[in-house]
């Protein structure tokens, strides 16, 4: 493929699952020698990396950006969800990053970044854009995660969770999804990182006509670097479980299952240790890695966790809850799936007595690291021309729209 095109990478934060997903995209992109470059809002605390960016927020939308903000956080009691994107840059400015004709806008995360309005003059533009689907919002009226309500599938006509006056928003942004995506647009692909939301986007009213295409996210194999090694000695009686979540509070990735996980673990002075990879802070990830004997994923709804990816990378059992595109990664025999209508506590603790075991068995240690071989090349050669289609086809249908 020629690489005489720019790509644009567009998320809300430069952390998170999204965010981080698309900077080790667009390294990858620049080390095959394409155009590519990063940009998500602007936070003080962040250093930019090699090919990173911030965009600077416009002050006129910061009372509307509040106000999405609040609202997000008060119906995240109730469910998972984002009725309201507001938008942060303007589409003028989003063009001015553009430095070649042939650029394609790669849409990680779009919340508060655009307005469902602007989305919507985006896509209409005719530009080249492409749209990762890390959450179902695309599929619904607001709702970042559906967990087990079907709505969406027609198209979020009623929600069962909120009041008529929100009710009616939900209703409202999907009837302008449903507008926007009723036909094939040329220059508009959808790239769903699990088959589960590739899926479940064929299954949705809004998104049914449009061809999506599954691509997993990408996790350099050296990722901690070419000498990582775990530092665990066999035989040893305390398990150590790590926790990934960047909150770790979050209801939707288990939180309160989390903490009264922690809580039962101290009460009853068991032999294991929590550790959570939110404290191993400033480039200590690694020793995070190296220390634990298994991850723990108690999600009550996912996609592709970028955190799993890793787990494989480095051979290190997974404990998680069967749910979203989680158990396309789980290795039968070594990792541990659990129903996530019957987890609790005690499941969970038994979960991971049983990957003591495992970790203490070499047999086992075996058949698992000739199972996680197929990741230890990263993004292989097959997907990376996957995703390389996807940019191309957008291109080529830009430039007949032109002529």
């Amino acid at each position: 493929m020629q690489k005489d095109f720019q790509v644009i990478h567009i998320a809300t934060s430069h952390t998170g699952g999204a965010g981080i997903a698309a900077r080790r995209l667009n390294l990858q992109l620049n080390l095959l020698g394409v155009h590519s470059s990063f940009y998500a809002l602007n936070r003080k605390s962040y250093s930019c990396e090699l090919y990173e960016y911030k965009l600077k927020k416009r002050l006129h939308y910061s009372p509307l950006r509040v106000f999405a903000t609040c609202l997000g956080v008060l119906t995240k009691r109730i469910s998972f969800f984002s009725i309201y994107s507001s938008p942060g840059i303007s589409l003028r400015s989003l063009k001015r990053l553009s430095s070649n004709k042939n650029t394609i806008y790669h849409i990680h995360n779009w919340f508060n970044i655009f307005s469902i309005n602007q989305l919507g003059k985006l896509v209409k533009s005719g530009l080249p854009i492409v749209l990762t689907m890390h959450d179902q919002r695309l599929m619904t009226g607001g709702c970042h995660n559906s967990v087990n309500c079907r709505h969406f599938l027609v198209g979020c006509q009623s929600c069962p969770e909120f009041s008529s006056l929100l009710s009616c928003q939900i209703e409202r942004n999907a009837r302008k999804f449903i507008a926007l995506f009723s036909s094939r647009n040329d220059t508009l692909s959808f790239i769903a990182p699990s088959k589960y939301m590739q899926k479940e986007a064929k299954k949705s009213l809004i998104l049914r006509n449009q061809n999506v295409v599954f691509i997993p996210n990408i996790v350099p194999h050296d990722f901690l670097g070419k000498e990582f090694t775990r530092d665990r000695k066999a035989g040893k009686s305390e398990i150590v479980v790590g926790i990934a979540n960047l909150d770790i509070s979050d209801p939707l990735k288990g939180g309160d299952l989390i903490n009264q996980l922690v809580k039962q673990i101290h009460e009853n002075k068991l032999p294991i240790r929590v550790l959570f990879l939110v404290n191993f802070k400033n480039g200590n990830e690694k020793k995070f890695w190296s220390a634990i004997d298994c991850l723990l994923l108690p999600s009550r709804a996912d996609n592709s966790p970028n955190v799993l990816h890793e787990a494989k990378i480095l051979g290190i059992p997974v404990i998680a809850t069967s749910v979203g595109g989680i158990p396309e990664m789980l290795v039968e025999n070594f990792d541990i799936s659990l129903d996530p209508s019957t987890v609790s506590t005690q499941t969970l603790l038994d979960a991971i007595g049983a990957i003591g075991a495992y970790e203490n068995n070499p047999q086992i240690r075996k058949v698992a690291s000739d199972e996680f071989s197929s990741y230890k090349d990263g993004w292989d050669s097959r997907l990376l021309g996957e995703y390389f289609k996807v940019l191309q086809s957008s291109i080529e249908n830009r430039l007949k729209g032109r002529k």
